[in-house]
């Protein structure tokens, strides 16, 4: 259902003032890179852990202390206590619900509100209760959707509806609650023609609501949102993820997760610039034994690789990473697209045995890659008396377009 339905048409109702995109406990702000991401400073990239490994990359946010004022889940949501009907539920975020009032997580209070929205896309046109996208496009009413986002990232509690065409024009709608903690989430697509009416109802409790922005094969940028009980979860995760579903028939399979939508935010000029092959570097790579690294995917905007430390000694890796093309056997780094590029200087700990996944999103730095063979070369140091002693340069080679088989083979 959710394949349908991110191809078709969206129209995000809200319930609330609205916004996707908080965080963990208490939401995130608007996403911004952060100083513990494996990537570069206007880049998208990130990890966490899985299958026993660490993941490095996005930091996730402390949760601010909750303010005693705000009641518990499951305490009486308004004056007329916890009884209510589908009427009675807020729907203008925290500024409809009033001071100390929890938005609603009884489902079958969120049932009878549900169904009291209509059954045509034409119905919902300039509806000031809605943030409207047609074919993952903005339409109207964004500014609610950055209100509920607001009341996250602040711990207000509020809520939203948000409703979702499928490609044969049915709407499926999602109603999010978020009481200052954790977000009480129903789907009701009972009105999808095409679903199964037993499953036509679900719903959950997640902690955390993650935003992302990600760039897709042509720069195009994209704002995707889910839910998770993974506060480590990143973008560099999903896009393997993402990856990997090209092959096994789930393509939208990302473990421990509930995808909300996706929003086109920008699309590149087809005529940018493009980056241009520089100086050529002659550093010798790969030449701390034990110290490797694997390609997990590319595409001619991003990467994530596994690197793994048998070195038996501990070592510090950061964000920075050189970009690289081959020309006549010749290795050159490429240009960048904007004048003050840089790099955090930050340090993440590479200790004995350890591996880590990291990523990052190249689009901002040096565009759209053209098919060709690069490879990503990244610094590391340690190995010697101390941390800081000796530095090696670690080398992944990979082609656009990329011909990965799938990943772990």
């Amino acid at each position: 259902m959710r394949k349908k339905i991110i191809a078709g048409l969206f129209a995000v109702c809200a319930v609330s003032s609205l916004a996707l995109m908080g965080g963990c406990g208490q939401g995130e702000s608007l996403p911004e890179p952060r100083a513990l991401e494996g990537e570069p400073v206007p880049g998208n990239s990130v990890p966490a852990a899985m299958s026993g490994e660490t993941i490095q990359g996005e930091s996730s946010p402390e949760g601010a202390t909750q303010e005693e004022s705000v009641p518990e889940t499951g305490t009486p949501k308004s004056g007329n206590g916890g009884n209510r009907t589908g009427a009675d539920i807020p729907r203008e975020g925290s500024e409809g619900m009033g001071e100390g009032v929890l938005p609603e997580t009884d489902s079958e209070a969120v049932r009878a509100y549900l169904s009291q929205f209509p059954e045509h896309f034409e119905e919902y046109e300039g509806r000031d209760d809605c943030f409207v996208m047609v074919h993952g496009k903005e339409h109207w009413g964004r500014d609610k959707w950055d209100g509920f986002l607001e009341d996250t990232a602040r711990g207000t509690p509020s809520c939203i509806t948000l409703v979702q065409f499928t490609v044969e024009g049915d709407p499926v709608l999602d109603y999010l609650a978020y009481d200052g903690q954790r977000y009480f989430h129903v789907s009701d697509a009972s009105r999808d023609g095409f679903g199964n009416p037993e499953n036509a109802f679900f719903e959950e409790t997640r902690s955390c609501l993650k935003d992302f922005l990600y760039h897709d094969r042509s720069g195009d940028e994209y704002r995707y949102v889910l839910l998770t009980d993974s506060p480590e979860l990143t973008m560099t995760e999903i896009e393997w993820y993402w990856y990997v579903g090209q092959y096994t028939d789930c393509a939208d399979a990302v473990p421990d997760a509930t995808p909300l939508f996706m929003l086109l935010e920008s699309e590149r000029e087809r005529d940018a610039p493009k980056a241009e092959p520089g100086e050529s570097f002659n550093r010798k790579v790969n030449t701390l034994e034990g110290l490797t690294a694997k390609l997990l995917y590319c595409t001619p905007v991003s990467l994530g690789i596994k690197i793994t430390n048998e070195s038996g000694r501990e070592l510090l890796y950061g964000e920075a990473y050189d970009l690289q093309i081959l020309q006549e056997g010749d290795w050159r780094s490429l240009s960048y697209l904007i004048d003050d590029a840089a790099f955090r200087e930050v340090g993440f700990n590479l200790g004995k045995g350890e591996s880590v996944i990291w990523g990052t999103d190249w689009t901002l730095f040096h565009g759209v890659l053209e098919t060709g063979n690069y490879r990503i070369v990244k610094t590391v140091t340690g190995g010697g008396e101390g941390l800081n002693h000796g530095e090696h340069y670690l080398a992944v080679e990979f082609d656009i377009p990329c011909g990965l088989p799938l990943y772990g083979e």
